[in-house]
């Protein structure tokens, strides 16, 4: 899916170095996740396992579920042994229990999430155990499409920053928010790039 249009104009207008990586990476094609349930429960199995490794397990799980979906009351009816059989860690399963209890009793609603801005969004969702801020990033910028979010947790990111721009572990975050300053309202644009340029820097086929 097409994201964002005009903000590859923007990013190649304000920032050269930007606008190499545009020009190599070619359009900004983002794809969206449409469940927001199913969106955290593939963030949290994501967590600290490879690419590999997690489409595996989300598929068990999965396979658990009725109908092959993760929905809140299908999460909560699993037993912690039939997640952790799936290949999830004990943690994990926790994660995944609170998470749908959060949703169930209304102390996260995700439909809700449109009518706050990207902070509150953030606090509401790393309320949920298991869940941090690089998982809020994600969140607002795959699931809602929040046009100018800059997680600068996320390691591609720092390292793109450390790259293209020479920026060392102690600029963090003062002079990468500095930098970023010219790309509102396309922050979120912007690090997709990033994600992209460090796939092909690393011949790897890309991630989102």
């Amino acid at each position: 899916m097409a994201a964002h249009p005009h903000a590859a104009a923007h990013l190649a207008a304000v920032d050269p170095t930007l606008a190499g990586i545009i020009q190599t990476v070619g359009p900004c094609v983002m794809r969206f996740h449409e469940d927001r349930f199913a969106a955290l429960v593939g963030a949290v199995i994501s967590q600290q396992v490879s690419s590999a490794a997690a489409k595996t397990i989300h598929g068990r799980l999965c396979a658990l579920l009725p109908d092959g979906l993760p929905t809140p009351a299908a999460i909560a009816a699993q037993s912690p042994e039939s997640l952790r059989a799936a290949g999830l860690s004990g943690q994990k399963a926790k994660y995944l229990h609170a998470l749908a209890a959060f949703v169930v009793d209304q102390r996260l609603d995700l439909a809700g999430l449109d009518a706050l801005p990207d902070d509150a969004v953030a606090d509401a969702l790393v309320a949920v155990p298991g869940i941090g801020r690089w998982t809020a990033d994600m969140f607002l910028i795959f699931t809602l499409q929040r046009p100018d979010v800059l997680p600068l947790g996320d390691l591609a990111v720092r390292e793109a920053f450390m790259h293209h721009y020479g920026l060392q572990k102690a600029d963090f975050p003062h002079k990468a928010l500095a930098i970023a300053e010219t790309w509102r309202p396309w922050r979120s644009v912007a690090s997709w790039y990033f994600y992209r340029d460090a796939d092909a820097r690393k011949g790897r086929p890309p991630v989102v």
